[in-house]
Formats: C-alpha cells, structure tokens, sequence
C-alpha cells in the first residue's frame, strides 16, 4: 500500500480541501481518502496541492507530466498568480476521485499556500503510478 499526503487535496473539478491522505493498493486502487490528523507511517507528504492528473478542456486525454507542465507555465505567464482552485476546474478531466478508480496523481508545487495562487515557478510531477 502506498499512502500520499498533502498541503492541499483536489479531489476533482477545482474541489480543494486541507490536509488529507490518499491511500492505493500496490495495483494502484484508491483504498481511502482521510483526514491528515497524525503522522502515519510511510506516507509520503507532499508540500502543494495533490491532484488528478489532467488535460485539455473537453478531451478526456490525460496529458503527460511535461506536458502538463507546459501548459501550466503558459497558462500562469498569462494568468499571474492564478488560483489553483480555477487552473483544476478547467483542466481537471477527472469529476471526482473515488474510492475504488485507479487514479494517476499529480503534485503542483511550490504554490502561495496561504491564498492557494500559482506562482511564475509552479510545477506539475508524476507522483503515482
């Protein structure tokens, strides 16, 4: 079992919540999403926002992590300090992780943690599968 932490969770659609940990099997079925209240034992924790992997508006192609991060860098060099809430509720494919979906997560870091903004030297990384 594999276990993901955050600053930040989307959990799809632009939904942003605080602090929660994911959990998949080793076939990479989500188990659990659960408040971070303590430290768990191999979790790894993550300083951004914890998300679905996304892409294009209106496609339900995934982009690859370089790409998505090309799409982030343009999108934030027209759209400064963007919220990260309104970057996933455009871009996000996926309406909702569920338990039981076999989800590709992605970090988005480093963020304005206290207003929840991209910055110019956001970016986006493959953390499962």
């Amino acid at each position: 079992m594999k276990c993901f932490a955050a600053q930040y969770f989307c959990s799809g659609k632009g939904k942003i919540g605080k602090k929660q940990i994911l959990c998949l099997d080793d076939e990479g079925v989500l188990l659990s999403i659960r408040p971070f209240d303590e430290e768990a034992a191999s979790t790894a924790f993550l300083n951004g926002v914890l998300c679905p992997a996304f892409g294009l508006p209106g496609s339900k192609t995934i982009l690859t992590p370089d790409e998505a991060g090309f799409l982030l860098k343009r999108v934030t060099k027209i759209n400064p300090k963007l919220p990260v809430g309104d970057f996933l509720d455009i871009y996000t494919n996926v309406p909702d992780l569920k338990i039981g979906s076999k989800p590709k997560l992605w970090c988005i870091e480093p963020l304005d943690l206290k207003k929840l903004l991209l910055l110019d030297d956001s970016s986006v990384y493959s953390v499962f599968p």
